[in-house]
Parts: structure tokens; sequence; C-alpha cells
């Protein structure tokens, strides 16, 4: 019966530590990765303080990805930075697809005041009426966000909606009326 005991207590001494010891080994690893998302997390906070979003960028995740996009749309490249405004839409943070959406419609309002309004109006109405939907959207998600209202005011200013097709009469524009007139009224779509 002894020996029994002794066989049992080295065995039981055995599978503890190694317990122990892949115990600790996670731990270990958990620590790590928590050190580097650290790290990570005060260097982005770092790149935004000061104003260096090509430095933010490099964050993993939503996040970086927003930091991408404010970067692409300070230099000046629109179609970059609504690529990735847009795969942001669907982000589980409200408040940052608050962002995204706001900054979208910012970047087509910026793409419209390079345009002559007279000369480019065929560029200018559905980059108007893409700000319009994403300061919609906007407030769908928060009613009071002024900003996003005060932006949409000036958007209607640029290009008020059209409610009905004898209100607008410019010549040479029937599909972009057409155009404008649909995405007015898409709510009411089956």
């Amino acid at each position: 019966m002894a020996l029994n005991n002794t066989v049992l207590n080295k065995i039981t001494r055995k599978t503890l530590l190694f317990t122990l010891l892949l115990i600790a080994l996670f731990a270990t690893v958990k620590l790590v990765n928590a050190i580097l998302h650290f790290n990570q997390t005060a260097s982005y906070n770092t790149a935004i303080n000061q104003s260096e979003f090509t430095k933010a960028k490099d964050y993993r995740g939503d996040y970086g990805l927003f930091s991408n996009a404010y970067a692409e749309q300070k230099k000046g490249d629109f179609q970059e930075a609504l690529i990735a405004y847009a795969s942001l839409e669907e982000t589980k943070g409200k408040t940052l697809r608050k962002d995204a959406l706001f900054n979208a419609g910012n970047t087509y309002l910026q793409q419209v005041l390079k345009l002559d309004l007279e000369k480019d109006a065929e560029q200018v109405f559905p980059l108007v009426e893409l700000a319009k939907v994403s300061y919609r959207k906007v407030l769908l998600i928060d009613n009071k966000y002024w900003g996003a209202k005060y932006n949409l005011e000036r958007a209607l200013q640029l290009l008020p909606d059209a409610v009905d097709a004898e209100i607008i009469t410019q010549e040479g524009y029937a599909r972009l009326v057409k155009a404008v007139i649909s995405a007015a009224n898409e709510d009411e779509l089956p």
C-alpha cells in the first residue's frame, strides 16, 4: 500500500507541476499580448494627438482603417478615403460608424468644392446627393449630431431635394434629374 501511495504522489506531483507550468505559460503569453496591445494603443494615441494620421493607420482594426481614410482625405486622395470609409459603415462601433459616415459626406462635399458648379453639373449632382445620403445616415444613428445637421443643410442649399420633376427646369440633364428624384424618394420604394 505504501508503494502505491508513493507512486501516486509522484504522478500527482508531476501532473500538478505540468498543469502549473501550462498555466504559467498561458499567463505569460496573455501578459505579453496585453503589453504589445498597450504599446500599440499608446503609439496610436500619440500619433492622433500629434495629427500624424499616416502613423496612426498602422494600428490594426477599424481605428487604424479610419485613420488611414482620414489621412487619405487630408492628402486629397478622395477615392481611397471613400473606399476606407465605406468599409467602416458596417463596423460594430456606433461612434466610429457615425464618424466614418460623417467624414464620407465631408469628402463628397470637398470634391464638389473643387468643381465648377456650372460647368461640372453632371459631377456635382451625384456628389452632393451622396453627401446628403451620408449625413442622413449619420442622423439616423444620432439625430442630435449638429455637424451632420449643419452639413446636410449646406448640401441642401447647393442642391435641394427634388420632390417633383416639374421643379427642376434645367435642360439637358433628364437622366440626372431622374437620379436625383429617385434618390430623394428612396424610402418610398417597395
